[in-house]
């Protein structure tokens, strides 16, 4: 299907068909499969050359579906420790796109970028998440997808009747829970899950 060499931070988008591919390389890389070039439903967060969703290294995507003004795409990049500083690139020309700090639990967001290839680079672990919609584990302050503490954004996505999002909460063990609206602070939910127990 195809064969060839990518530099750091480049990425080659290919549309197969369907069926079971193998794609293989002497090198790490990572594999999106699914509509982010192509289509409206997509949500997922970048993974690093680890295979971590933290890290201070990401290469992603991020659309802009600008003809359809009812969603709610963005890219966000999540703080979890203060004072750190971040830097949002175009992966093709090293162009800046946003440079800042920021401490744990906020944010940045941008629902202006054009279809395009960007690199996040930080002095501290971030994650970043390419939204349109969702259906998308969300990675842990740890860097994995289990934790104690994670930031993410919950979106509203459609059309003339919206889909309003879930946040799904699963136990692996007896747990005490807060969720927080980190924008204002306000609690939005509390409770006790027991291992297995969903909220």
């Amino acid at each position: 299907l195809w064969s060839g060499t990518l530099n750091a931070g480049q990425n080659r988008a290919l549309t197969p068909g369907a069926g079971v591919i193998l794609v293989a390389a002497s090198r790490p890389f990572a594999i999106n499969v699914g509509d982010a070039l192509t289509d409206l439903v997509w949500g997922y967060y970048a993974m690093d050359q680890y295979g971590k969703g933290l890290s201070t290294l990401f290469h992603t995507y991020q659309a802009n579906w600008s003809g359809y003004t009812t969603f709610d795409q963005r890219v966000v990049v999540f703080a979890y420790e203060n004072n750190t500083q971040v830097q949002v690139r175009y992966s093709s020309n090293g162009q800046q796109i946003w440079s800042g700090t920021l401490n744990d639990g906020e944010h940045y967001s941008n629902s202006s970028l054009n279809n395009a290839f960007i690199t996040v680079s930080a002095n501290k672990p971030v994650a970043v998440l390419s939204y349109t919609d969702q259906g998308y584990y969300v990675p842990a302050s740890n860097g994995t997808f289990v934790g104690t503490k994670f930031h993410t954004y919950v979106g509203n996505a459609g059309t003339s009747s919206p889909w309003i999002e879930d946040l799904n909460i699963v136990a692996y063990e007896n747990s005490s829970i807060t969720v927080r609206n980190t924008s204002t602070g306000a609690a939005i939910w509390s409770g006790l899950l027991s291992v297995g127990q969903v909220h």
